[in-house]
């Protein structure tokens, strides 16, 4: 019966072991392909200098050391792994946030960007704002006109106080009006001329 029993404690080590290279492999596989892009980079080669034959035998060495602790503790390097994946899809998903209070449901009208200067003059009786279309702001509706393109197209936007903005999902904390620069359906510039 003893025989048994330590035949089925190597049978779960095997297994232990096995289960640890399925998913060691692919990781050192991983990093072996990095360390080509790195090592077959010029600039890294110009930095690093010639590598020494004691630096070529010790990157396996290194590495084969590395596989044989990840398998023995591959549950502790799963866990790990698994966090490390997770928060680069969080900071993926941040990236991929908009940096735009407007978005396609606050779009109104898409307009000629002479027509909007018609819309916005400024006739101030005191004089204290320049007669420019968007007063004191011209010089930055300047300054937005100047990013279009040709395929860029000039939409209006009016954002209900109160509503998620796309700017982080804020909320609106008053009426925000402006101009959004758009093409193909994505937002890729604003002029805010009222509210936030």
């Amino acid at each position: 019966m003893t025989i048994f029993n330590q035949l089925i404690d190597i049978y779960h080590i095997l297994i232990y072991i096995g289960i640890g290279s399925v998913i060691t492999l692919p990781m050192a596989f991983e990093g072996f392909i990095e360390e080509y892009k790195i090592s077959s980079n010029s600039m890294i080669k110009a930095i690093r200098g010639k590598r020494s034959i004691k630096d070529r035998l010790l990157t396996p060495c290194v590495y084969f050391f590395s596989f044989i602790i990840f398998i023995a503790f591959w549950p502790i390097v799963l866990v790990f792994t698994i966090r490390d994946k997770l928060k680069k899809n969080k900071v993926k998903e941040i990236q991929e946030r908009s940096h735009f209070y407007s978005g396609k449901e606050y779009l109104v009208q898409k307009l000629d960007p002479i027509d909007a200067e018609k819309n916005h003059q400024v006739y101030d009786p005191l004089s204290l704002t320049p007669s420019t279309p968007f007063g004191h702001l011209y010089s930055a509706w300047g300054e937005f006109l100047a990013e279009f393109d040709m395929n860029d197209a000039l939409w209006y936007f009016e954002i209900p106080r109160g509503s998620k903005t796309g700017f982080y999902n804020s909320i609106a904390k008053c009426d925000v009006k402006g101009y959004a620069r758009v093409n193909s359906g994505k937002i890729l510039g604003e002029f805010i001329f009222e509210g936030e």
